[in-house]
């Protein structure tokens, strides 16, 4: 069927506009393909107005890839001729982990929802994981958590609040299956831990960051491939490595992400700035360092039933 001057029009408007979105990533068309899982035939027939009806799922596989905000991503559904994101479509958020990979590139990363829906292809590699966090890993985050420390966040977007919880419920469930079979190492500053739950002063996410440290004591007590380490010494640096099972899982992965100092706030997303990378250099760098963050593990909290002891304490609500 002959399409309309109608269509035809939109459909040059559209590759225009993909084109622009391209053009402000920097990335070049192979990295672009691997980050949003699409192929480099297919980007290439949208930069060039060849396709007349673009997938909704891969439009949104590509926004994630690429680092596009909620916003960007209806204009980029919109200007293809599709209605912008609504609570049906969080789906295709979770799912798009599962269809993109990380490249040896370093792809930075900025917003909050784009750096978890990134973590998660690193969190679903077959093998076991390393963290090494000033507070216990987002993926043990209690649901609502998400909700209220991003209040501010949403009304950016109607579907943020939804599409960040289920994401957590994502991450969560993740973490517990790749325990059945693999270990995860976490490592936290106990001067970071402390000040995370004791120095919050506002009283509600107060109650949440200690319902945040019962979840991990919950995981502490009741997987033995979950092993946490408290250490006297704090990393520069917050990051995952995931360390694959064999060859046929791919190479190891790195997510790193800033961190604000002791004291620091950080209620803005300004402390959100880090990159993904599959550069075995890099990960062997980061690698290196975790021999030094593992000789900083307070030798009293080696022992499983002391640390559970020191974490309940400290969950313990204020007088």
């Amino acid at each position: 069927m002959a399409i309309t001057d109608k269509q035809r029009e939109r459909q040059k408007a559209a590759a225009a506009y993909f084109r622009k979105v391209i053009g402000g990533t920097q990335a070049p068309r192979n990295q672009i393909a691997s980050l949003s899982g699409l192929s480099n035939t297919y980007i290439c027939h949208l930069e060039k107005g060849h396709i007349a009806n673009a997938s909704r799922d891969k439009l949104v596989a590509f926004g994630v890839g690429v680092g596009l905000d909620l916003g960007e991503i209806d204009k980029l559904l919109v200007v293809f001729g599709l209605p912008a994101l609504s609570r049906e479509d969080i789906p295709l958020f979770i799912a798009s982990p599962g269809r993109r990979k990380i490249s040896k590139a370093m792809l930075p990363l900025h917003d909050w929802y784009s750096y978890e829906l990134h973590i998660m292809i690193v969190e679903r590699t077959r093998g076991s994981l390393i963290i090494v966090n000033d507070r216990p890993t987002a993926a043990l985050t209690p649901e609502g958590f998400r909700s209220y420390v991003d209040r501010k966040l949403l009304k950016s977007h109607p579907i943020y609040g939804d599409l960040i919880e289920a994401v957590g419920r994502e991450r969560t469930g993740n973490l517990t299956r790749k325990l059945a079979d693999s270990t995860v190492e976490h490592y936290i500053c106990r001067r970071c831990l402390e000040e995370y739950v004791r120095g919050c002063d506002d009283p509600v996410e107060s109650v949440w960051r200690r319902k945040h440290v019962e979840q991990l004591i919950w995981y502490v007590a009741n997987f033995k491939n979950f092993r946490l380490f408290v250490c006297d010494s704090c990393s520069r640096f917050t990051f995952t490595v995931s360390i694959p099972r064999d060859a046929a899982d791919g190479a190891e992965k790195l997510l790193f992400m800033g961190r604000a100092p002791h004291g620091s706030p950080r209620d803005g997303l300004d402390h959100i700035a880090g990159f993904t990378t599959e550069n075995q250099l890099v990960v062997a760098n980061f690698k290196e360092g975790l021999e030094a963050i593992r000789s900083k593990v307070i030798p009293g909290l080696k022992n499983r039933e002391k640390l559970l002891r020191y974490l309940r304490e400290l969950a313990k609500e204020k007088e």
